[in-house]
Formats: C-alpha cells, structure tokens, sequence
C-alpha cells in the first residue's frame, strides 16, 4: 500500500517537473553548488557538514556556498576559501 502511494506521488511530481524544467535557471558558480543537495553550507569556524545527493524534482533549485569544496559562509553572507576566514576576523582556524 505504502509503496503504491509512493509511485502514485512520485508520478505527480515527475508530471509537473516537465512544466518546471522549462523555467530559466541560472548556473550557479564554482564555490556554490545547487540545491538540489541537502545544505551543505559550513559557517567560519564550523566542520565542514556530510553533504548527500538529493534529487527531489519540486525542490526548488537554489545556490549554497560549496562547504564541501573547502569553501564557507562567512556571517555577513560571502562564500570564501576557507583559509580565508582568519583574516575577515569571522572566526579562529
């Protein structure tokens, strides 16, 4: 029963991803990745986070600064190299 349910959702979804698809997406860049991964977003200071590979058609593609890349999110927003953060004053190694 469970897994009829499943199929009949994903089927929805897989439906209305067509209509979606057609909508412009801009590319994000190098240090971001899309959102279409689980958060994978570390501030200065923070371990890197385990980031897995989602594909959920309706969830919304977004860029998130690439932790897994060595790279973090500083608290005023900026995506850096992670050796950067010392000199903003974000956070201590």
């Amino acid at each position: 029963m469970f897994l009829l349910l499943l199929i009949t959702i994903t089927a929805t979804f897989a439906s209305d991803e067509n209509s979606l698809s057609s909508e412009s997406t801009e590319e994000c860049p190098k240090n971001y990745i899309s959102g279409r991964y689980d958060v994978c977003e570390a501030k200065c200071g923070e371990e890197v986070p385990y980031c897995i590979h989602v594909e959920i058609p309706w969830i919304k593609e977004e860029c998130h600064c690439r932790a897994d890349k060595g790279f973090v999110l500083t608290d005023d927003g900026d995506c850096i190299p992670r050796k950067d953060c010392a000199k903003r004053g974000s956070a201590t190694r």
